[in-house]
């Protein structure tokens, strides 16, 4: 596939995902008041990658498909390399005006980096290797939209910030099975909740000990069942003067407060 164009991500949005805004049910995020501009947004953004005079500047052809693919996949191994990334996220800067801060080439990044040292998960399990960079050769060759978590709601905020996490709520493993892991429970997510592809789960950075069950690292499609999101983002104001809101609608951030989970097999 390679670099999809806005079409295609937004129909992509329109898979049955369960998101819910201030109690209300959101079936179509491309199209409630409160999600449709930020995700035109982000189609925007990705379109950008097959306008002609951008093509070099955001893309490159891939190392196994030959299609192109975002800069951000780019593995720096030369100074040329980091120029050509830097160029790339000045350009997606520009045009947000700073204002989108984790835009897809972010995560994109940091599962790059993380493949980019396979050995580090190799010498704990050769399959931890192989894992991450499937992972990453799936983001790359289908440009996915991620979200993420690292942080474990907490119901005692003292045993919190000794790094111990609330059981009744945190998220943990609940049991391994041949094709992944089982898990349980709650996290608080990071930016772009309802307008993901896919959401990736880091060990919580607040455990002091990682206790084993709480230290699992997955990544799920945005329709999996019992994933919901309950982002902040609010319906654009219908009334007083458009210069008071000239960006927001369509810059603003959606910031999912949790994810709610029931008992749910990630690969």
């Amino acid at each position: 596939m390679g670099a999809r164009t806005a079409q295609e991500y937004l129909q992509g949005l329109r898979d049955g995902r369960e998101v819910w805004l201030g109690g209300e049910s959101v079936k179509d995020v491309t199209s409630h008041p409160a999600l449709r501009r930020g995700a035109s947004s982000l189609g925007g953004w990705l379109g950008r990658q097959h306008e002609a005079e951008l093509r070099d500047v955001l893309t490159f052809p891939s190392p196994e498909s030959g299609e192109h693919v975002g800069m951000s996949f780019l593995r720096p191994e030369t100074r040329d390399d980091l120029g050509k990334r830097s160029a790339a996220f000045l350009e997606s800067a520009r045009w947000s005006g700073g204002m989108l801060g984790r835009t897809p080439d972010y995560l994109n990044s940091s599962v790059m980096a993380l493949a980019s040292a396979s050995e580090f998960f190799t010498a704990v399990n050769p399959e931890f290797g192989r894992n991450i960079q499937a992972y990453f050769r799936h983001l790359r060759e289908n440009d996915v939209v991620l979200t993420h978590t690292l942080v474990n709601p907490s119901v005692n905020r003292r045993l919190t910030d000794q790094g111990i996490p609330s059981s009744q709520v945190a998220l943990q493993i609940v049991r391994h099975t041949d094709r992944g892991i089982v898990v349980r429970g709650a996290r608080l997510l990071a930016t772009l909740g309802p307008l993901a592809d896919e959401l990736l789960v880091f060990p919580s950075t607040s455990l002091k000990d990682d206790p084993p069950a709480c230290s699992g690292t997955s990544a799920s499609p945005s329709a999996l069942r019992s994933s919901v999101r309950s982002p902040s983002a609010r319906p654009p104001r219908r009334s007083g003067p458009a210069f008071l809101r000239p960006r927001s609608p369509r810059r603003r951030r959606p910031l999912p407060q949790r994810w709610p989970g029931q008992a749910a097999r990630w690969r």
